[in-house]
């Protein structure tokens, strides 16, 4: 980052003042796009496009997994989810957090998957959030954590896990 001298002027106080919060706003654009480009790299089954998001210490989570490390969870994501002849995540109302190099975004999902593609009328739906943790790079911001947490699956299907009062505060605290 370029070292700035002290302003003289108020003209140059505004423009300071506004470089730093054009820099914010482009940060919260970075942070916020992550979670689409995840969406993306998913739907169109790119291992490479999903490697490129992750810091090589991510830890993805769900109800009964933990995966650490970027070569796993790119492994793990492309076997399960790659599995689908077609999937589709809308994810929306992305909550940012900035911290410098640090970041956090809470961001809700709703996803279809098809099984297979000669019944396209029979899929698996469901919905929740994404909490989730970033890092500034030389790259670019980079997932550090990512958490799926789903709040309901279609018909007989159940979430992985309750949606205790702990996990709903975690949601409304995530920073």
């Amino acid at each position: 980052m370029e070292t700035v001298s002290e302003p003289r002027t108020r003209s140059e106080v505004d423009v300071v003042r506004l470089a730093r919060d054009l820099a914010l706003l482009q940060d919260r654009i970075d942070v916020g796009d992550m979670l689409p480009r995840y969406a993306a790299a998913m739907d169109s089954h790119d291992a490479d496009a999903l490697a490129s998001l992750f810091a090589e210490e991510i830890v993805v989570e769900a109800a009964r997994i933990r995966w650490s490390g970027r070569d796993l969870a790119v492994k793990e994501l492309c076997r399960h989810a790659f599995a689908h002849a077609a999937s589709h995540h809308i994810i929306a109302m992305h909550r940012v957090t900035l911290d410098g190099d640090r970041a956090s975004a809470v961001g809700y999902f709703h996803s279809v998957h098809l099984n297979d593609a000669e019944r396209p009328n029979v899929h698996e739906d469901h919905g929740g959030w994404y909490l989730t943790r970033f890092r500034r790079t030389g790259e670019g911001w980079r997932f550090t954590y990512l958490k799926q947490v789903s709040v309901w699956q279609a018909e007989q299907k159940r979430p992985g896990a309750p949606l205790t009062p702990a996990l709903l505060d975690e949601m409304r605290r995530w920073r």
